[in-house]
């Protein structure tokens, strides 16, 4: 029984996180080509609190919903939300709350090191997939040659990397709070 309890909590906690990631979406500053969101925070604490299965599919529900019309997305929603630069990012949340969690579950402890390594692991498999993403949207599908690597990286991920630090040592703490009373077995 207390197998199907902890699922059933674990479920809940991913759409709690989803909902979470959504207004995630709300909470920024505009900056061209990608705004700055509190989204990255909730996507690695989902993999920190919940592990790399249902972290991810917590990412997962909220890229479904928006590619579905649900306007959850920074700039609305619907299907040709692909063709923006920024959606490498939101394909890119999938993978780092996986990551995120599977550095988690495979560690002997939940230690500060242990969720450092795993929130800033999981931030760096999302800003390779979305700056990888915004270069062949800028460069490819809006022919836009004039924004280079060197412009994927600065308006992609340096102009990003001082809050995303801030975020990363926000979401660690609250999750090392959190994590032992919410999902206690």
């Amino acid at each position: 029984m207390a197998k199907k309890t902890t699922d059933i909590r674990k479920i809940v906690m991913c759409a709690m996180f989803t909902a979470l990631i959504c207004a995630g979406a709300f909470i920024q500053i505009p900056v061209p080509p990608v705004p700055i969101t509190m989204q990255t925070m909730f996507v690695i604490m989902a993999g920190l609190m919940l592990g790399s299965k249902y972290g991810a599919a917590s990412a997962l529900t909220y890229l479904v919903l928006g590619l579905a019309g649900v306007p959850v997305f920074t700039g609305g929603g619907g299907i040709t939300y692909v063709f923006r630069p920024s959606f490498g990012f939101i394909i890119g949340f999938v993978f780092a709350a996986f990551i995120a969690g599977y550095i988690v579950e495979k560690a002997n402890n939940f230690d500060t090191k242990t969720i450092a390594v795993a929130a800033f692991a999981g931030l760096a498999v999302m800003y390779v997939i979305g700056c990888i993403y915004m270069y062949f949207i800028l460069n490819v599908y809006m022919g836009l040659e004039d924004r280079g690597i060197s412009f994927v990286l600065m308006n992609g991920f340096l102009l990003f990397m001082p809050g995303e630090v801030a975020k990363m040592t926000l979401g660690a703490v609250i999750v090392r709070r959190l994590k032992p009373v919410l999902l206690r077995t």
